[in-house]
């Protein structure tokens, strides 16, 4: 074997890539337009919506609690903001065996 060239990975295909020159010589619409959501890496996972409280806990690195009907394992998270009723991506949790979702890997929420 003198190489290896990998098709397919995380759901990703090889047909519907870019390359880093195509990407850089695109207006900004088109790049825009060309990014998959930050959320797309772990679409399998099931997901939780959590209410403002929830998601001002989760994003302050606290666990919640009081989450009903959740699955054990990792879940997408998704948060209201304070000045949204539009549920977003915050990142990723798990729910252990005692039932508690605690925060595994957030996206920053920082805006500089």
């Amino acid at each position: 074997m003198s190489g290896l060239r990998r098709t397919l990975t995380g759901g990703f295909k090889l047909e519907d890539a870019i390359t880093l020159d195509e990407y850089i010589a695109m207006d900004m619409p088109l790049r825009e337009e060309n990014l998959l959501p930050a959320e797309q890496l772990i679409i399998e996972l099931p997901s939780v919506q959590l209410n403002r409280s929830q998601t001002a806990l989760m994003r302050n690195g606290m666990p919640i609690l009081d989450l009903v009907n959740s699955p054990q394992g990792e879940l997408r998270l998704y948060g209201l903001s304070e000045k949204s009723d539009n549920p977003v991506f915050i990142g990723l949790g798990e729910v252990g065996a005692d039932g508690v979702l605690r925060p595994k890997r957030l996206l920053s929420t920082h805006v500089g």
